[in-house]
């Protein structure tokens, strides 16, 4: 009998063991933070379609711009250089169509006698920048380069020349392959000595 008991309390031990190690292993598990959700990476390809409005020089010469912002559409196809990364350079390239509206179904009349001219924003455009992810969803990207203007569309009699750009983009990613995105750049050249600058200022839709 006295055997039987001491087999019986070696048991008992080894269950109570056996217990607190799988209660220690329990709250350990318990205690490990949960695992980190995938940060956001800047893409190695990207095409944005952008619409947005453009403000611009009301005056070079004697030529004067109609004064409201017009609309306007365009795109702009962007390549990350080098491997994944939060951070890293781009290269990007880029068109802006022309502005909405009948430019000959109203005169606005200048002082001098005549009816303003429609502005026409800087169309092809090719630049480079910096690429920066934040978080989980966000991509900030700055930039700057050389975009081409046509100042016969704009009824000034000059050859066509570059307007150096400075700008920048927001993109909140809304699933893998595509985010929001909010764009503004700012336009300055002259012509014949004249200065000339417009802004344009967009949003529109990522596809990565």
């Amino acid at each position: 009998m006295k055997f039987r008991k001491r087999v019986r309390g070696s048991w008992i031990g080894v269950g109570l063991v056996l217990s607190a190690i799988l209660a220690d292993r329990v709250v350990a598990q318990s205690a490990e933070p949960p695992p980190r959700k995938a940060q956001a990476t800047v893409p190695a390809f990207s095409v944005d379609l952008l619409i947005g409005k453009g403000h611009h020089t009301r005056q070079a010469g004697r030529t004067y711009f109609q004064t409201s912002a017009k609309g306007y559409g365009g795109f702009t196809i962007s390549g990350r250089l080098f491997g994944p990364g939060r951070v890293r350079p781009v290269v990007q390239v880029g068109y802006f169509g022309k502005p909405t509206g009948d430019e000959v179904a109203l005169c606005s009349p200048d002082p001098i006698g005549g009816c303003r001219v429609r502005f026409q924003l800087p169309n092809t455009q090719i630049g480079a920048g910096l690429a920066g992810a934040a978080g989980r969803k966000l991509v900030v990207t700055a930039l700057g380069g050389w975009a081409l203007v046509n100042p016969r569309a704009m009824g000034v009699d000059a050859a066509q020349t570059k307007a150096p750009y400075a700008g920048g983009t927001v993109a909140w990613q809304l699933g893998q392959h595509t985010s929001v995105i909010g764009d503004m750049r700012h336009f300055f050249w002259r012509l014949d000595e004249q200065p000339y600058w417009a802004r344009a200022m967009s949003f529109g839709l990522r596809i990565q």
